[in-house]
């Protein structure tokens, strides 16, 4: 059976439908920023000329794509290491800057 399935408490937090129970009393109001404002705020800025992220280039496109394909309920639909390391965000953003990080300690 399915995680889902076994979850004892499942009820506090779902409908049967799998609708999400909005129980403002168990809540905390930070919990209810998506995840689009979440990276807003790890960027630092209000708008893509201020944020740290390649907004404009589709970089943060690629981080949220990459972290929601983490962040999947079912394990079977997480991503697997490969392709973790093979995503667009990996390959075109963060590998590139970890690459300059080493060059940049060699030559330090």
């Amino acid at each position: 059976a399915r995680w889902w399935d076994k979850w004892e408490n499942r009820n506090e937090f779902f409908n049967p439908d799998g609708s999400w129970i909005h129980n403002l009393q168990r809540i905390y109001t930070p919990v209810f920023r998506p995840l689009h404002q979440r990276m807003w705020d790890m960027g630092r800025g209000m708008t893509p000329e201020t944020c740290e992220w390649d907004v404009e280039g589709g970089e943060m496109q690629a981080l949220e794509k990459l972290l929601r394909s983490m962040l999947a309920y079912e394990p079977l639909e997480r991503l697997t290491a490969e392709q973790l390391m093979t995503s667009e965000y990996m390959v075109k953003w963060a590998m590139p800057a970890w690459e300059r990080q080493l060059e940049r300690g060699k030559n330090a």
